[in-house]
């Protein structure tokens, strides 16, 4: 389990301010869904934390420590793609849309990055794979090709490939946004079960009922800043911002 935290974090796509001062920290073992508007700035957040992108002020902190980024003579510096690297094994992603290499297995989709980093031998990939693909109820798929499958088996594949390194965090961006209706409960299933081992997870999401399941904290985020956070029952029911209200009115 891992901590995350986020101090003052801004974020500008060109002209266009993104994030406006940010601050949230996760604990260990926390569960925190972050719901809002499309293009509140909650899929930026989440690739801050996994350093696809940097902040051009404030701070992002894995576990205390500066994510993507060394301070070294007193200024901040992008670090490595190597020590980058390193620092991601503790996190674990997982897309909308899946990401799964089509020419590939399934078991070679999930075995090979941690054998090219050499994090794993091919026997030690391997036999990880297949306890996660049972895991995610797909103990029969390894040698299926994305294709052959339907969106909630490849995103359950893309989990399991989360997975992989043993992450401290999970990090979700919409898991089920590109799946149809009827998949969507077999990905929630196994989020749900992951929510109950006390992994650290913060989930984008627009599954309001699954986030009052299993969040212990609920983010409301809208124009690239926090409007409101608390316990599901404060944030759904009982909202304090109008803007909350009348976001959950619509939805």
């Amino acid at each position: 389990m891992s901590r995350v935290d986020l101090w003052g974090v801004e974020l500008s796509y060109g002209t266009e301010q993104v994030l406006k001062g940010v601050d949230l920290s996760v604990a260990d073992g926390e569960v925190v869904c972050v719901i809002g508007p499309s293009g509140a700035g909650k899929s930026t957040l989440l690739r801050l934390v996994n350093a696809l992108l940097l902040p051009d002020r404030g701070h992002v902190l894995l576990d205390g420590e500066l994510v993507g980024r060394r301070a070294r003579g007193g200024r901040l510096h992008a670090m490595p793609e190597r020590d980058v690297r390193v620092q991601r094994k503790k996190i674990g992603m997982v897309f909308q849309k899946f990401e799964l290499f089509p020419h590939m297995t399934v078991m070679q989709n999930l075995c090979l990055a941690p054998v090219i980093h050499k994090d794993l031998t091919p026997a030690q990939a391997r036999e990880r794979a297949t306890a996660l693909l049972a895991r995610v109820g797909l103990a029969d798929k390894h040698d299926s090709y994305p294709g052959r499958l339907s969106g909630g088996q490849q995103q359950r594949v893309a989990i399991a490939r989360a997975l992989m390194p043993d992450p401290g965090v999970l990090l979700f961006d919409e898991p089920t946004s590109a799946l149809d209706p009827e998949l969507v409960g077999e990905v929630l299933s196994v989020m749900r079960e992951l929510a109950s081992e006390g992994i650290t997870m913060i989930i984008v999401t627009h599954e309001l009922r699954f986030a009052r399941d299993v969040a212990d904290r609920i983010v409301f985020m809208d124009g690239g800043v926090v409007v409101e956070e608390g316990v599901p029952a404060e944030v759904l029911d009982r909202p304090r911002s109008e803007r909350v209200r009348t976001f959950l009115e619509r939805v």
